[in-house]
């Protein structure tokens, strides 16, 4: 009887430290997952902010005259559609 005592005590005892383990490991998961998700929403503010500056009209407008040679249009050149 002692030694089945023994042994259940020995298996609660690695049951216990077997599951502390585990969630120690859940918590390095979590914590990677949140850094993670920190860097990427970082990332994503930085994007949104390039597209804003790449689309913005003045710019659109001064690479369209600077590199394509577009220019205002002439009298003339503008037909309205009903």
């Amino acid at each position: 009887m002692p030694v089945v005592l023994s042994c259940l005590l020995v298996a609660l005892a690695l049951l216990l430290v077997w599951q502390r383990l585990r969630v120690v490991q859940l918590g390095y998961v979590l914590s990677t997952g949140a850094k993670l998700e920190r860097r990427l929403e970082q990332t994503n503010r930085e994007l949104k902010l390039e597209m804003a500056t790449l689309t913005a009209p003045e710019r659109l407008e001064a690479m369209a005259r600077r590199r394509l040679g577009l220019r205002d249009p002439e009298t003339g050149q503008v037909v309205r559609l009903p």
